[in-house]
């Protein structure tokens, strides 16, 4: 994920993410070893930084409204909400990505050695070939979305902010 750290630090003056960085950390040093935890990882960074942009670029959203939404919507409304500020953003594409998402919530959910506490022995176990591919799925992706986060002129999203008559 060199390319997603690097995005991180050149901004990091604009919006510090650097706490998502131990979580890169972790992603890659499990890739093999764990590749549960790898991709267990992967889905909370995506879950992060979708909460993390969509509570930046719409001010009218609070952390309650958007805690309990599945994994795949808030990538979703993240995506659009780049989308809304950024006309060189292909929404199309980044929204279909979504069925992936969706899917890495799903493998987490069944197989995730972090959040769910499984019973031992564990059933099913992801094999490193796709906690890699996990990985650089979401290493793209994360890039792409955050690049075009990161372009967006912050007094635009102001501009826009106070057209919004309904929360003003």
């Amino acid at each position: 994920m060199e390319n997603f750290i690097k995005l991180i630090d050149v901004n990091i003056k604009r919006k510090d993410l650097s706490s998502y960085l131990d979580v890169v950390k972790i992603a890659k040093d499990n890739i093999f070893t764990n590749p549960d935890i790898c991709i267990e990882s992967c889905k909370s960074l995506i879950e992060g930084i979708s909460k993390t942009l969509i509570l930046e670029l719409d001010k009218s959203k609070r952390l309650e409204d958007i805690e309990n939404l599945a994994l795949e919507k808030l990538y979703k409304t993240a995506v659009e909400i780049v989308d809304k500020y950024n006309d060189y953003f292909e929404t199309d594409f980044a929204k279909r990505f979504s069925s992936i998402v969706q899917i890495i919530g799903e493998i987490r959910n069944k197989r995730g050695d972090i959040s769910h506490g499984r019973p031992a022995p564990k059933h099913i176990e992801s094999d490193s070939y796709l906690s890699k591919l996990v990985y650089d799925l979401t290493d793209s992706f994360l890039e792409y979305l955050l690049k075009h986060f990161f372009d967006i002129e912050f007094n635009e999203v102001q501009l826009r902010y106070s057209e919004l008559e309904e929360y003003n």
